[in-house]
Parts: structure tokens; C-alpha cells; sequence
């Protein structure tokens, strides 16, 4: 996460033309969204192993409202 935060912080005090700095941010954003999404399937299936499908669950529950926004 700090490696995505630092290359917007780059993209964002770049020079160039302002629509593509524009940009940057928005892209950076959604890189760390979905960095954040590729850790709740492998953690719902640890918990599925772990014998809680409860918690199971609730993984499955977050991401089906990250994925639907």
C-alpha cells in the first residue's frame, strides 16, 4: 500500500498535461480498492479451513458489496 500511495503521490506532482495529472490519482485509487478486494477471498477461505463459516461469511458478505459498490 505504501508503494501505490508513493507512485500517486508521483503521478499527482508530475509534470505534463493536466487531463492525463488528472488522471493519476483516480487510477491509483483504484489500484489500492482492488488491492484491498484481492485480500478478502484468500482470508474467506482461511476461515473456511479454520471451520468459520461465519466469519467465511462475512469475507463473502464485503466483498459482494465492494464488488457492487
Amino acid at each position: 500500500m505504501k508503494g501505490l500511495t508513493k507512485e500517486g503521490e508521483r503521478g499527482i506532482n508530475a509534470s505534463g498535461e493536466t487531463s492525463i495529472k488528472d488522471a493519476a490519482p483516480i487510477s491509483e485509487a483504484q489500484r489500492v480498492e482492488h488491492n484491498e478486494m484481492a485480500g478478502y477471498d484468500p482470508a474467506r477461505t482461511f476461515a473456511q479451513q479454520c471451520g468459520r463459516q461465519d466469519v467465511a461469511d462475512l469475507f463473502q458478505q464485503t466483498l459482494d458489496e465492494e464488488i457492487t459498490g
